[in-house]
């Protein structure tokens, strides 16, 4: 039994629940006579179980606690500070698990293997079994992503139709060694397309009351673009409105995002703070049908931001407060706590 990807009888792994680090069990069937003899692999796999090493006890097949495995690979698979990479190599069939452990495990384990064969005898790769060939985990502690851990850098937004002033906002880890890998994002419009990842808006500079809505000058919202895999588009639709009979043709901006290499599309969350400012016509303000039935809202966004080893931090984009002040740039703040609880 090896380590799949370093190929190594040792390996780190962060006690989080989610890095889960590959092993491979080489299994060479024999008869009575020690000649080798097909089995077939599914059955096989349903006959082996990884133990602890020293006391032989199985370990927990997809456990909620300690040291445990599963069948079932994730997208958190990278090994903590791998000495070397290469291929694991063995004889006979390979069984491939997927060991995690949970914050309470024990900082070291020994893993061994138990093999149920069709005589019924059962086969131990154990400190008292047949085989003595374990391989040695050490739980690393887990840590959460705090503000001091990520950058949250901006740059204009290319417009490629339409007349707003936008950002783009990027969340990145900034911890060595480190990057993120995905995002979960909770808290943005979800009942008009047209309104896809809006986060919050406020509405400013009241313009004239016409029949049956206000008008405003400034549109300012915060938008994230949750969908992943993040790839580039060149015409995301922004901020758009609905406007009531007779005032019945809508009207909106588009952008270009996620324009970077698809690394650092992978590696980033993009967030974009929006101005728009009426032009010929006045925003807008409704009841009409659409999402927006007040001057401001926020619908409380929070991301969970998880590296590629599964340790993860949470962050709050503040939606309520999108307006600059005299002078300055573009306003769209992140904390690592919930700034309007």
């Amino acid at each position: 039994m090896t380590v799949t990807d370093t190929g190594q009888p040792a390996c780190d792994i962060y006690a989080n629940g989610l890095n889960r680090i590959s092993v491979t069990v080489f299994i060479n069937p024999i008869d009575a006579d020690h000649n080798s003899v097909e089995v077939d692999p599914k059955h096989l796999a349903a006959n082996t179980w990884l133990i602890n090493y020293a006391t032989q006890a199985k370990l927990n097949r997809d456990g909620s606690s300690g040291w445990c495995y599963t069948d079932t690979p994730n997208q958190f698979g990278a090994i903590p500070n791998p000495s070397t990479t290469h291929e694991a190599k063995g004889d006979g069939y390979e069984v491939t698990f997927y060991i995690y452990c949970t914050p309470d495990a024990p900082s070291d384990q020994e893993i061994g293997v138990l093999v149920h064969t069709d005589t019924g005898k059962d086969v131990y790769n154990s400190d008292s079994g047949d085989w003595h060939t374990p391989v040695t985990f050490t739980a690393l502690p887990t840590f959460t992503y705090k503000k001091g851990d990520i950058t949250w850098d901006h740059e204009p937004a290319k417009v490629t139709s339409g007349w707003c002033l936008a950002h783009h906002f990027y969340l990145t880890c900034a911890k060595t060694g480190h990057h993120f890998v995905t995002f979960s994002v909770d808290g943005y419009c979800t009942g008009d397309p047209n309104l896809d990842g809006l986060m919050g808006w406020q509405l400013t500079g009241v313009a004239q009351d016409r029949p049956g809505m206000k008008t405003y000058q400034y549109f300012y919202g915060a938008y994230a673009w949750w969908r992943e895999p993040h790839t580039r588009k060149d015409n995301q639709r922004v901020s758009y409105f609905y406007a009531p009979d007779p005032y019945d043709d809508p009207f909106w901006d588009e952008l270009e995002i996620y324009n970077k290499s698809s690394i650092e599309n992978e590696r980033s969350l993009s967030c974009t703070w929006i101005c728009h400012q009426a032009q010929d016509a006045d925003i807008p303000y409704t009841p009409n049908g659409g999402e927006m039935t007040e001057d401001h809202h926020s619908y409380s966004p929070k991301i969970v931001a998880y590296d590629s080893y599964g340790n993860s931090g949470d962050f709050w984009p503040d939606a309520e407060n999108l307006v600059p002040d005299q002078g300055e740039g573009p306003k769209l703040d992140i904390y690592d706590y919930n700034p309007h609880p």
